[in-house]
């Protein structure tokens, strides 16, 4: 099931990378154009401008969610390994106090 998303995922960016290139392609060649531009070319031209300009935004956001998402794993990490050592360290503690007690317990056996 895994591996059948995984695919559908896949297929689906590499439709969207497509569907930009020709997006793209479209408002170059209107760019490069020296005469002037129709009323409907006018129109195509401001609609990708806008939309690469949204697109751009998007990807920027993007980016700060993954940058921050990444600083929250790392918090997350660290706080986890100082509560993990110190359930260690209390742990240790015990241990000490039990091997301690059996010293003096072993002590006064041995001079009774």
């Amino acid at each position: 099931m895994d591996m059948k998303r995984e695919d559908w995922e896949m297929k689906k960016d590499d439709l969207d990378r497509k569907e930009r290139l020709s997006k793209l392609a479209i408002l170059d060649t209107l760019l490069a154009k020296t005469e002037p531009l129709s009323v409907a070319e006018e129109v195509v031209k401001n609609k990708l401008l806008n939309l690469f300009s949204i697109y751009g935004k998007v990807v920027r956001l993007e980016k700060l969610v993954e940058e921050k998402l990444v600083r929250l794993e790392k918090l997350v990490e660290e706080k986890l390994a100082k509560k993990k050592s110190s359930v260690i360290g209390g742990v240790e503690v015990v241990v000490g106090v039990m091997l301690i007690v059996l010293v003096v317990i072993g002590v006064l056996i041995a001079f009774k």
